[in-house]
């Protein structure tokens, strides 16, 4: 199911459990998912060289979005990912508020009603959120500092998009920050 995003083998138990803990959002083909998926097929491809493996990893994870249903969270981060390979191969600078703005604009040029799915709003408001907030967070140097500062980034994420699940589905999973800090360290390795 986290590898497809596919649902149909959940019990409407397990479902309404991963709902209620704000965890659903595991089942969703995303950015997290197109960014294991890339970086395992730029792993696979190294040996031709670094710029063959970014443009042909492109391709790879194009197929893997068509075949995990092509949702609007898979679509932009599969534009945003392609976006900065492209950068890194002809030795641009990355801009993420760029390549978030293009494939947003993308969408709102092909399916504009697309852009007012619960889905696709708690995906830009999460990844803008990384993008601006994620940084301004200044933690002690210490040996737990990274831990620290994913749980920091993730409360923060959280506090970000709970306002927008509240109002897009009527309900406000109050444990999905603290889930969220316990399952998602675990996800890339999970789908890898």
């Amino acid at each position: 199911g986290m590898l497809l995003g596919s649902r149909e083998q959940l019990g409407s138990r397990v479902y309404a459990l991963l709902q209620g803990s704000g965890l659903v959002h595991i089942l969703s083909v995303s950015g997290l998912h197109i960014a294991v998926f890339f970086s395992l097929a730029q792993l696979v491809l190294r040996r031709a060289g670094k710029r063959i493996a970014l443009l042909a990893s492109i391709p790879l994870a194009g197929v893997y979005v068509f075949l995990t249903g092509a949702s609007v969270p898979s679509v932009r981060s599969f534009v945003m990912i392609s976006f900065l390979a492209v950068a890194e191969v002809l030795h641009r600078p990355k801009n993420t508020a760029a390549s978030l703005g293009l494939a947003v604009t993308l969408f709102c040029l092909l399916d504009p009603m697309s852009m007012v799915q619960t889905g696709s709003i708690l995906s830009i408001v999460a990844v803008w959120c990384l993008y601006a907030v994620a940084p301004a967070i200044q933690l002690p140097e210490g040996k737990a500092t990274g831990v620290l500062r994913g749980g920091a980034v993730s409360l923060a994420v959280s506090a970000v998009t709970l306002p927008v699940m509240a109002m897009m589905s009527g309900y406000l999973p109050l444990l999905a920050p603290f889930c969220s800090i316990l399952a998602l360290p675990v996800m890339p390795a999970a789908l890898a």
